[in-house]
């Protein structure tokens, strides 16, 4: 995909997101100011005027205080869920990494299908990374530098494996990735919604598999 296409996804990505965002904050501001000046001008006393102009400029740093703390808030709350994300991911591909060491005592085909978990979970990283670096960058944690370097790196591994591209078609339509999201990366990865259900007719929903299949073969191979 041309670097230039690339770009202006992630700008109209951007523009989508924080579109709502601005047009509240704007308001806010705007009602904010409003009444503060419409307080002020009905005190007749210029002391007054100072004094509770004063007052309102307190209030309003107060806020600003509060509204860049929360803001933090949410910064650090997006850090942890991005870490937790990977707790669980872990504990899974630890589960398969003990199958593995099975692997001379359980039939070729099942061992198969345990390495195969090992690749959906790559897609899912790589997914996740790119999700991760498309938030930082609408909350303005992150430049679009790095947007760029971020999505250009998952399209190159899209151009690089079929494979990689028709799974990432797939999870990314039924995992509950967001809704724009989603979009975005059918757009990076060009694939159609239709193409996606085409690719599924093939493949199976990555995730499905069931992990102690391979517990009760070997319990068959023990009686």
């Amino acid at each position: 995909m041309d670097e230039n296409r690339i770009t202006q996804l992630l700008k109209d990505y951007k523009r989508k997101h924080l579109a709502g965002k601005r047009a509240l904050i704007i308001a806010v501001v705007a009602a904010i100011v409003i009444s503060e000046a419409l307080l002020v001008g009905a005190i007749n006393g210029t002391s007054e005027r100072i004094n509770l102009a004063a007052s309102l400029f307190t209030a309003d740093a107060l806020l600003l205080a509060a509204w860049q703390w929360l803001a933090q808030r949410r910064e650090t709350t997006l850090e942890s869920y991005f870490t937790r994300l990977d707790v669980p991911n872990n504990r899974r591909l630890s589960y398969y990494e003990q199958l593995v060491s099975y692997s001379a005592e359980v039939s070729n085909k099942a061992l198969v299908e345990v390495l195969q978990q090992f690749y959906v979970f790559y897609i899912y990283a790589e997914i996740d990374n790119l999700l991760y670096a498309m938030t930082k960058y609408v909350n303005e944690g992150s430049s679009r530098d790095l947007a760029d370097r971020a999505a250009k790196t998952f399209v190159s591994r899209c151009e690089q494996s079929q494979d990689f591209r028709r799974l990432v078609c797939v999870t990314v339509q039924r995992s509950g990735y967001p809704q724009a999201f989603e979009t975005l990366v059918l757009q990076l990865v060009a694939c159609r919604r239709e193409a996606a259900d085409d690719a599924g007719d093939q493949l199976p929903h990555p995730m499905q598999y069931n992990e102690l299949d391979i517990l009760r073969q070997l319990q068959d191979l023990k009686k």
